[in-house]
């Protein structure tokens, strides 16, 4: 079986369009959401990660969504981004 990830772009603005941004992915078959780490995602993380779970969306975003519930977390080791830095 082949996988072909589609790329859909969500331009929400508020709690309204997030629930109805993840109705939308919920309806297609193997849908999934991958939340970046931004100033939107931050403020609305706990919105976005409970409509996540209303709509059965595997998610994975950045550390702080893990506690939040997601699926699964991604981050980024400092000592690989900065070397080897005295502390």
């Amino acid at each position: 079986m082949k996988i072909e990830p589609k790329r859909r772009a969500a331009p929400v603005h508020d709690d309204a369009g997030i629930e109805e941004a993840m109705v939308v992915q919920a309806r297609e078959p193997g849908g999934g959401l991958i939340n970046l780490p931004d100033s939107f995602n931050v403020r609305y993380r706990d919105v976005i990660v409970a409509a996540a779970t209303r709509y059965s969306l595997p998610s994975i975003g950045w550390h702080a969504l893990s506690r939040a519930g997601v699926l699964m977390s991604y981050w980024e080791v400092a000592i690989g981004i900065c070397g080897s830095l005295p502390v």
